[in-house]
Formats: C-alpha cells, sequence, structure tokens
C-alpha cells in the first residue's frame, strides 16, 4: 500500500557526526510547489539563526534535506545538497545522546503527535546527573525558529499519519528534559 497524502512531502535531514549519519524525518505541507523547492526551503529553515543547526554540536556536519512527494503515488523526489556545521563548539557527550523535541496538534491522539531525536548532544548540554538537560528550553527555542521560518516560507510542518493518511498542523513544541538516546547512532 503507497501511503498518499494531498499536498504533503515526507522531508529527511541529514547530517553526520563522527563518520555516523545522522537523520530526522519531517512532514511538511504546501500546495503548488516541488519537492526540490520543499527540500531547499526545509535545508534554509534548518540554517536560520538560533534554529536546529546553530544548537548542534560543532562535529555535526550538515549534508543534505531530501524531500519526497506524496500527493500521488508517483510524486516527485528531490535532494537538496548542503554545507554547514554545528554552532555548539564544546566537546561531544556521544553520537547516542540527544534531546526529545516533541511536537503536535495539542491533542491526545498519537496521530497528531510527532517527535525526533535532536543530536548529538554536547557534554556542557547535559547535567552534572548525566540524565537531563541543562536547559530544555534552548531546544524548544531553537524548533520554534525553525517553524517560523517554514512558516515565513510558505510551508506547513506537520505530522503526517500512516494510518490516517492525514496531515496534522503543529500547534505546540517541546523538549523532555530527560536526555533520550538512539542506540542506532552509538555504533
Amino acid at each position: 500500500m503507497v501511503l498518499i497524502i494531498p499536498n504533503s512531502y515526507i522531508v529527511s535531514i541529514k547530517g553526520q557526526s563522527g563518520g555516523q549519519d545522522v537523520v530526522n524525518v519531517i512532514g511538511i505541507e504546501k500546495q503548488f510547489t516541488t519537492a526540490a523547492d520543499v527540500a531547499a526551503k526545509v535545508g534554509a529553515a534548518w540554517k536560520v539563526a538560533n534554529g536546529p543547526l546553530a544548537k548542534m554540536a560543532q562535529q555535526y556536519l550538515f549534508v543534505e534535506v531530501k524531500a519526497m512527494d506524496i500527493s500521488t503515488g508517483s510524486g516527485g523526489v528531490a535532494s537538496s545538497p548542503q554545507t554547514g556545521t554545528g554552532g555548539a563548539i564544546g566537546n561531544l557527550a556521544t553520537n547516542g545522546a540527544c534531546a526529545l523535541v516533541t511536537y503536535g496538534a495539542g491533542t491526545r491522539s498519537k496521530s497528531q503527535r510527532g517527535r525526533l531525536y535532536f543530536g548529538p548532544l554536547q557534554e556542557a548540554m547535559i547535567n552534572s546527573d548525566g540524565r537531563t538537560l541543562a536547559t530544555p528550553q534552548t531546544f524548544t527555542d531553537a524548533f520554534t525558529a525553525f517553524n517560523n521560518k517554514l512558516t515565513a516560507d510558505g510551508l506547513t510542518w506537520v505530522v503526517l499519519s500512516r494510518k490516517l493518511s492525514t496531515a496534522t498542523t503543529i500547534a505546540q513544541i517541546g523538549t523532555q528534559s530527560i536526555i533520550a538516546t538512539q542506540r542506532r547512532r552509538i555504533r
């Protein structure tokens, strides 16, 4: 079965840290555009001042943004090569240490909520207890800036539901205070 959601795109944001791929996937909604346009605009939003790239560890290399049109079964796919490094200077904690950024429509519905593992984190971003983030609001603010740039460029950040074949606009962004790990990034 092919996932089809009108005016929607699955977008992967790819970077590298320590030779390991770091990929975040989000949903975007926009009428009357192309996958190439979406990929380029998401890349620009990732680099916005005080946005996600600015909060990444300096060891992170921004590589590409790829967008896939899921409006039809034969939608286009486009890649936008990117350059840049993380703006946070300091020692890397580990490639697996992440901030868990949550977003959604502000409802209980699992089909209207999403999350992404943002990292790798630096040692200074983690409290001395080794369990909690020093300033979780920093990541919420970075993704709010990212979302604002997307909106200014005419894109809508959405949660894509495979179960319901729907796209739900993001209304809330938050960051959990406890660090999250992605074991696949530790290998």
